[in-house]
């Protein structure tokens, strides 16, 4: 497939996220998944679907540069088809990335399965979803 462009958007402060998950800074760096998703949840050959994972970071400093590395794994039957990687500097809060890809008109039928990775800090946080082309 053809990867679009990666959409960023920051939805939570670190104070607003920190008291969602009552964080404390004695837990060290702390992620949590929130959601993935891979919308729409079904699409056409030569469709486009759109990669999305939303997660939370907190920190003992809310204005800590932290390292994150999001991995969208893309399978279908058990056969990896395509990953997707971005590494990137935020500030604690509560983010949503996504990454639109254009599906080939020759995109096989059947169940995909994405698999989102989220590492920062030596933490690393795992969702799935799956889409259908059909």
């Amino acid at each position: 497939g053809l990867i679009g462009n990666y959409l960023d958007r920051k939805d939570k402060a670190a104070q607003e996220t920190n008291q969602a998950y009552s964080y404390a800074p004695t837990q060290g760096t702390r992620l949590e998944i929130i959601a993935a998703a891979a919308e729409p949840g079904t699409v056409a050959p030569g469709g486009k679907v759109n990669l999305q994972v939303t997660y939370a970071l907190m920190a003992p400093q809310e204005t800590a540069q932290v390292p994150v590395s999001e991995t969208r794994t893309l399978t279908f039957n058990g056969a990896k088809v395509a990953e997707l990687n971005s590494n990137i500097n935020r500030t604690p809060g509560t983010y949503t990335s996504q990454v639109p890809v254009d599906l080939r008109a020759d995109a096989p039928k059947g169940q995909y399965e994405l698999t989102v990775t989220v590492a920062a800090a030596g933490q690393t946080a795992q969702r799935s979803a799956s889409f259908t082309v059909n």
